[in-house]
């Protein structure tokens, strides 16, 4: 049934030439599963300033089981994924966790920062990112912050070695990381945000860290 609908709608407005059609919106809505991390930032900013704390701002981001276009399908369901957006409120010295959900917007996980561990098992990565998430209590991602979408943090991981990884190890997954930090600029220090990406298999894994200031591309 969802199907069909989906095609009438398809069929109804292709039929109409006004750009203004009210139904366009709603048939995007339906046809877009796929979602980059920024896409959907907005809508949990909204989110969490209404029902958390109306200070709140982004302190991080997690996307688990991310493809290698940078982006998640939330009608895929063969893997636990999606972006998982920690939400920091200065006044309450606290985080809440949000998840996007397919035409329904985000929703709050019962998440603490511990959690978003468990699943790393490169012991490195794994102590570099527990001290990083050790400050989200306190610590937040400037609005005005410059670093890069998923899908283009994803294109630099795979040309510095994340490619050559997937490319030996068939059943790799990807998860990446988005952490506050400082750039260095012509105009002085500024807020910004860096990305790890780790890929991994039960046995092996890669880590790299992606600086937003400088576009540099490290291995951890």
């Amino acid at each position: 049934m969802k199907k069909l609908l989906v095609v009438l709608l398809v069929v109804f407005v292709s039929a109409c030439s006004d750009e203004d059609n009210p139904l366009n919106n709603l048939v995007d809505d339906v046809l877009q599963s796929k979602i980059t991390a920024k896409e959907e930032l907005a809508k949990v900013e909204v989110k969490a300033q209404t029902e958390f704390s109306s200070d709140a701002k982004l302190a991080a981001i997690f996307a688990r089981n991310i493809g290698l276009d940078g982006e998640i399908d939330l009608l895929k369901f063969s893997k636990l994924n999606g972006f998982i957006y920690a939400m920091q409120s200065a006044e309450q010295e606290d985080n809440r966790f949000y998840l996007p959900v397919y035409l329904a917007g985000p929703r709050e996980l019962p998440l603490t920062l511990n959690d978003l561990l468990v699943h790393i098992n490169d012991e490195d990565a794994k102590n570099t990112i527990a001290a990083a998430l050790g400050l989200l209590a306190t610590v937040n991602i400037s609005s005005e912050a410059q670093y890069l979408d998923s899908d283009d943090a994803m294109e630099l991981f795979l040309a510095h070695g994340g490619q050559t990884f997937v490319n030996v190890e068939a059943d790799a997954s990807v998860d990446l990381f988005l952490f506050p930090s400082k750039s260095i600029n012509a105009n002085g220090l500024e807020n910004s945000a860096d990305w790890i990406a780790h890929f991994y298999t039960s046995s092996k894994s890669l880590v790299l860290w992606l600086n937003s200031g400088t576009s540099i591309v490290t291995e951890l």
